[in-house]
This record gives structure tokens, sequence and C-alpha cells, in this order.
């Protein structure tokens, strides 16, 4: 025995770099000083590398690999890409608004050089969502137009491209209400294209998910609202997919942080369920994918834009198979070949110096969810979530001309920093809102110093504070100044800031740093 013993030794040791070798995980984030770079779409570009868009102010075309590592990065400048697919001939298309009123739809290769460019226009303002690539290999884009004076009303729009860019066909469809929006598209098995956007709810503010079927020239063959009892239903968060004969749609509603449904090409519900997580915002522009593994089970990504989100994996049946939360804002959740998968998002809770710069965050995470940093195991079990629909009937007609266009791509630097957590610091829930909420690390031990302009000291206010699962922890009320000073006995994590004073609500976060 004796003698096998270093053999055993060595054995164990190899094993275990071996063991440790094989773990990819990481967390990185990148971001640019000028102009920020918001996740809008991703799309992998072989061998475990990711294309990514950025946006929204300034549009930008980043490919990264499995590790994280930057290859090029390229500015689009005003042209901000909605969404992005990976063509046949491993080349990429991508669809961007920003340009006179259009849409553009332009081809690069995979080193960012544009192939060609078309630029779709007609009387009124036009934007594209999502993005398709069909059977016979031409593009199906949807979006929706605008009119450019009151009230603003909104065709949902389908476009159908041939590989090299020639319009196939386009058709707008409307309601009386104007709230018409497209926002995911697919196909089915027979050349049908399913739609799903939104539509106006019960109420004038609300809006409600919609399916809308047509034939492969967008000839309408059905359309239907989802219906519900409740006055301040809501729908948002809308993606698709389709997989052997099955299409699913992921969203978020006003009774449902998440939910999945299936259902078959002519529209008869599989399943419907929902799910503990963290979503259910009101954000229309706000688009998390949902995508499929080698297995066949489904990714789908939550968030509320600013805050946590939520990735959970659920089987064909609609089964939840494990769910975590994610330390950003969720926009995407991308299959690698090892099993594992890369969590893709904003990083606004992965703080940078500057805590109001735009980031993208990547989390690669394993088999299960499970990151190095960044994320935290949750519950999300599937419960039954009946959802109905009722018949829509839709106006639709011809418009729009697609013509060459020439787009500029320049150079954008991007800056990084590997960890989850690089300060002690805040990023605000509303960072267009000019008096916003600061939550400012003083040095040392100090307690964090809650900051907000123009509010006097006596001022009666009270201090909530959250858990990254939503839990409330501590409520305190009294004067502003006695409020202002949080002592760091807070634990390492994420934490919800919201302060209520003179009838206002002010909501920050405040993330605390392993020591």
């Amino acid at each position: 025995m004796k003698k096998n013993l270093p053999l055993i030794v060595i054995f164990l040791i190899v094993n275990t770099v071996f063991t440790f070798a094989q773990d990819n995980r990481f967390s990185k984030v990148y971001h640019s000083n000028d102009n920020g770079s918001h996740v809008q779409a991703t799309a992998m570009a072989g061998n475990d590398s990711i294309l990514i868009a950025s946006g929204p102010y300034y549009g930008g075309l980043h490919l990264f690999d499995a590790a994280g590592t930057l290859h090029w990065s390229k500015s689009t400048g005003y042209a901000i890409p909605k969404d992005i697919l990976r063509t046949a001939d491993g080349h990429f298309v991508v669809c961007a608004n920003g340009i006179s009123n259009s849409i553009l739809l332009f081809k690069i290769d995979i080193a960012g050089n544009i192939l060609w460019t078309k630029k779709y226009q007609n009387e009124t303002t036009s934007f594209a969502s999502g993005m398709h690539l069909s059977a016979n290999g031409d593009i199906l884009l949807t979006g929706h137009t605008m009119q450019s004076t009151y009230p603003y009303n909104k065709k949902l729009l389908f476009l159908r491209f041939s590989p090299i860019g020639d319009l196939v066909a386009s058709m707008t469809y409307s309601l009386e209400s104007g709230k018409e929006v497209g926002v995911a598209i697919t196909e089915t098995q027979n050349g049908d294209i399913l739609i799903a956007g939104l539509t106006k709810g019960n109420s004038s503010w609300a809006q409600e998910m919609c399916i809308v079927k047509t034939d492969a020239q967008g000839n309408l063959i059905w359309a239907k609202r989802r219906t519900s009892d409740n006055p301040s239903s809501n729908s948002s968060s809308i993606d698709m997919l389709s997989n052997d004969g099955l299409i699913f749609i992921s969203g978020t509603a006003f009774d449902a942080s998440a939910f999945v449904l299936s259902m078959d090409n002519e529209g008869m519900i599989v399943w419907s369920k929902r799910y503990t997580g963290i979503g259910a915002a009101n954000e229309p522009d706000y688009r998390p994918r949902m995508r499929q593994n080698a297995s066949g089970n489904l990714l789908v990504s939550y968030s509320i834009p600013y805050m946590v989100g939520t990735v959970i994996a659920i089987n064909p049946e609609g089964e939840s198979i494990w769910s975590q939360l994610s330390y950003m804002t969720q926009y995407d959740t991308q299959p690698l070949s090892d099993g594992g998968y890369m969590f893709i998002g904003n990083g606004s809770i992965l703080a940078v110096k500057d805590v109001l710069v735009p980031q993208i965050g990547f989390v690669r995470v394993n088999d299960i969810g499970e990151g190095i940093s960044c994320t935290e195991p949750m519950s999300s079990p599937a419960i039954d979530y009946p959802i109905n629909f009722e018949p829509l009937t839709y106006t639709s007609e011809e418009t729009g001309n697609v013509s060459d266009y020439t787009l500029e791509t320049s150079e954008l630097p991007l800056d990084s920093f590997i960890g989850c957590v690089s300060v002690i610091g805040n990023t605000e829930e509303r960072p267009d809102r000019k008096n916003s909420l600061k939550v400012q690390p003083n040095p040392g031990n100090a307690p964090f110093l809650l900051n907000l302009e123009g509010i006097h000291n006596e001022a009666v206010a009270s201090l909530i504070i959250y858990d990254s699962k939503g839990k409330q922890i501590y409520q305190e009320e009294g004067s502003w100044h006695q409020l202002q000073l949080i002592e760091r006995n807070l634990k390492p994590g994420l934490y919800l800031i919201k302060v209520t004073v003179e009838g206002f609500d002010y909501v920050s976060k405040l993330v605390v740093a392993e020591e």
C-alpha cells in the first residue's frame, strides 16, 4: 500500500488541477467612458464567441470570446442596433434605428466589416425590434411605425427581406387605438409568420400581449389579444421562439413576475406557467431574451431595468429546473459548448468608478447557472397560469420602400475590469431623474451617506432597505438629516434603498463589497 501512495498522491494532484482547469467561470464588465454601452442584442459567433450590440444613445458592435476577451469594438454612431442574426454563411445581419426616422438593415462579416446596408422608410417614423431568419434564408423583421404628430399612433410592422436585403414584403397592422407594437417574430413549420407584440390593455396606460399570424407575404390569417378582468392588467418583456412545431412565448404581467406559454402553430395553448422572479416591469423597449439549449430546455431571462435579474431554466413542459439571481439587469443567457452558460446584461449593479456609466456585464456560469460571483440561487417553481385570448380585427396595408445606404463605423474603445463588485457604491434606478437619490461611500468604515439635493434637513422622511430578494430588512422614519447615514453593518451583497420624502419616492442601489 505504501508503495502505491506516491502514485495516488500524484493522481489526486493531477485530478485536482484538471478539475480546476475545467472551471471557466468568471465575471467581467466592459464600459465606454464616452457614451456607455447598454446591451441591446446578442448572437453566438462560433467557438462560443459572442457578438453584442449596444446602445441606447450611440450604437456599438463588439465581439467577445468565451473568456470574455474583447476582439474588436466598433461604433455605429446614431444607428442603434436592436437585433442580430447569424446567417448560414457565418456573417451577421443587424437591424438598427435612429437614422432619418427609418430602419437600417446591414450585413457584417466576423471582423465587423460592413458588406451592405439597406434603409427602409415610409411616410411615418419606423422602429425595428426583432428579427428571425427564415428557412429559405430570408430575413423577417418586426417593429412598429409611429406618427410624428399627436396622438402618435402606432402600427405593428412586418418586413421580409431577401438574403441580400431586397424588400420582399412590407405590411402594417393597426387598430383604432393606435397602440400596436411588434416585438418578436418567428416562422412556423409550414412557412407562416407569427409575431408577438403589444396592444392596448384595459386602461389608457396599460398594454397587453398580442399574437399575429400571417402567411409568408404578411397577409393576415388571425390576430388575438391576451384578456384579463383586472383593469390594471398589463404585459411586457415579450420574447418568442419556435422549435419542433411548438411556439414558446415569455413575458411578464401584472399578476406574474414571469410567465412562459407554449402553443401550437394554430395558436392553441399547450401549457402556460408563471414563475417567481425579478420582473414585471412596464418597459416596452426592454426585451429580455429566451434561448433554448441542445437538450431542448428553455433559458428565460427577466429583470426590472436598473435592478437585479433572474435566469430560469425550464424543460419543454414548463417545469422549473433551476433558477439564479443575476446581479445585473439580465438581458440574455447564451448556452455554451461545455454545458454552461453566459449571462449577459447591463452591469449597472456591477459598479465601475463612475456608477452612472452604462456597462456590458458578463457572468460565465456552470450547467446550473452558478457563477463564482454575481449570482445567487433562488427558488422559482412553476405554477399553472391560465391565459385567455380574444380575437382582434386588424386593418392591414402595404407600405414603405427600401434603398441603398452607406453606414460608416469607427473604433469604439472599451475599458474593462474583472469581478462583480469593484467599489462600494450605487446606481440610481432613475438616472434620467434630475434630483435622484445617491448613496455615497465614505472612506474606511464610516457610514454610507444618502444624498438628495434640495431636501430640507428637518423634512419628514422614511427609509426602507430591501435585500436582493426583495425582503425588507430595515425601516426607519424621522427627519431627513437623521436618516442620511447608514451604518456599515450590512453583509456583502446587493440592497435596494428607498427614501420617501415630501410625497416622492426615491430609489437607489447599494452594493456592499467583500472586505
